[in-house]
């Protein structure tokens, strides 16, 4: 310790001495870079942070809607394509061309391939049916979830 009559905090060898020390485990703080403010700012997206979720926003609800217009006409090709299987007329693929070549002959082959497994399921009970389509939309049900939990857990184990 010392004696009595020093005084430890004015004594500025003892201040200089335990600046050197800190300075050489640094810890105390250097001086901040100059152009730290301007490096800070250069970081932060141009617009406030509402302004880009509700662009962001925007843009999903667009990148929905023209994913809904080209589903919508391929669906609708699809359910007609299904009435021409139920129907026995080719009608569908003939729209398409001459039904050797191209879109008509994927339709073609599509309703050829389709046909008997129509007449299969249209021999099968109707209870039957009913429940392996109940059976089947169950599974796909779980297996939705199962996909979806997975991919939160992945995100969880991330961070």
């Amino acid at each position: 310790m010392g004696y009595r009559d020093d005084n430890i905090l004015a004594d500025d060898r003892a201040d200089a001495a335990l600046k050197r020390l800190l300075d050489t485990d640094m810890a105390l703080p250097r001086a901040a870079p100059p152009d730290l403010v301007a490096r800070t700012l250069n970081r932060l997206p141009p617009v406030p942070p509402a302004r880009a979720a509700q662009h962001q926003a925007t843009r999903r609800r667009q990148m929905r809607i023209g994913a809904a217009c080209l589903a919508v006409p391929l669906v609708l090709v699809a359910v007609w394509n299904v009435v021409s299987v139920v129907g026995s007329a080719p009608q569908m693929a003939f729209l398409f061309g001459d039904g050797r070549s191209g879109a008509s002959s994927a339709l073609l082959s599509v309703q050829l391939a389709a046909k008997p497994f129509w007449n299969t399921l249209g021999s099968l009970n109707r209870t039957l049916l009913a429940g392996g389509l109940l059976l089947a939309a169950g599974g796909a049900a779980l297996w939705w979830r199962l996909v979806r939990n997975s991919t939160r857990t992945d995100d969880l184990e991330d961070v």
